[in-house]
């Protein structure tokens, strides 16, 4: 096999609780094929930790949520992929240990030094890339030791937000917090810097799940997707590979007649109709609905001017959010 290793360093101060949290709402029974997959190889490869698969029914078990959340997601006005977000933060503050998203499959065993870590993401710096993460971190992949201050203070973050807000500013919430409270807060940034370096990159196997590639010849961490699965069962293709590698059925999920033309229409619509919400226009101000806007429409163009803007609307953003982060670390 092929080995892309991550650069552990030595130990440092307290370690991670061997925990893995990851949550599939309707039950891991109730998951599409891919998800249990990507759920067994996390038991599989990391056999001497803990592996707690959440759902609607037991995440009361190990943390509270706000009422005012709560309410908030029964309305509509959290998601599903936003409520997780307040929810792997509230565990990693209360329990500590490992998220996982449960679209994350494991590839090979995973070296017991990583929980000798007192935090751990996804990191490997892309300047090129148009996300206000550049690749420096994972929303999707984040560890910490119990107790930790930052991830109290996303809780704390995210807490605020939703008491005065009621849509989200960006589907990507999250990396915002996360990025501002590395760059604002020393303590948060010293922990930061400890973390190594990802070595290879997380997407490449759902980039490619239709080859017939091997995959011992993919990363240990890869991202991968449930949703617009679209593989040539005439061929023994990853995705295929993935699920006989975990034992696991092959499902329906496989669509190879998509009207791409049609989901892009129905996408421009979409955009264009969140584009002029005028109470959303109100409440964010022009600027940053405008940009948001082209930046949607812009999503798969590389080209210069789709970069320089996607830049502004990072900015515009983040200028907003920084009054939530800056009241908080005053305090």
């Amino acid at each position: 096999m092929k080995s892309y290793s991550i650069g552990f360093i030595d130990k440092i101060g307290a370690k991670m609780e061997k925990v893995v949290w990851t949550l599939w709402w309707q039950g891991e029974n109730n998951a599409p094929a891919i998800v249990k997959a990507c759920i067994n190889s996390m038991k599989v490869n990391i056999p001497y930790a803990e592996v707690i698969v959440l759902d609607k029914n037991n995440i009361s078990n190990y943390i509270d949520i706000p009422e005012y959340i709560l309410d908030k997601f029964k309305k509509g006005i959290i998601t599903i992929t936003h409520l997780s977000d307040i929810i792997r933060m509230r565990l990693l503050y209360s329990h500590g240990g490992l998220w996982l998203d449960s679209t994350v499959y494991i590839n090979e065993k995973v070296p017991e030094k990583l929980f000798d870590l007192n935090f751990f993401t996804i990191k490997n710096y892309d300047p090129k890339s148009k996300l206000f993460s550049k690749n420096r971190w994972c929303g999707f992949l984040l560890g910490a030791k119990s107790k930790s201050r930052f991830f109290r203070l996303q809780c704390e973050l995210l807490d605020s937000y939703w008491k005065n807000e009621d849509s989200m500013i960006d589907y990507l919430l999250i990396d915002y917090f996360i990025g501002l409270v590395l760059f604002k807060d020393n303590t948060s940034k010293n922990n930061y810097n400890k973390c190594p370096v990802f070595e290879g990159d997380i997407l490449q196997m759902q980039r490619e799940l239709a080859t017939n590639r091997e995959l011992d010849t993919f990363p240990i961490f890869n991202k991968l997707s449930w949703k617009d699965v679209d593989v040539d069962t005439s061929i023994d293709s990853v995705y295929l590979k993935i699920l006989k590698n975990q034992g696991i059925k092959s499902s329906k999920v496989i669509n190879q007649n998509r009207n791409t033309k049609m989901r892009k229409i129905r996408s421009g619509v979409k955009h264009t109709l969140a584009f002029l919400n005028i109470k959303r226009i109100k409440h964010y101000g022009f600027k940053i609905q405008f940009y948001q806007y082209i930046n949607k429409l812009l999503r798969t163009n590389d080209s210069k001017f789709s970069f320089i803007v996607y830049s502004k609307y990072n900015i515009l953003v983040e200028r907003y959010l920084s009054k939530y982060v800056d009241k908080i670390l005053d305090n």
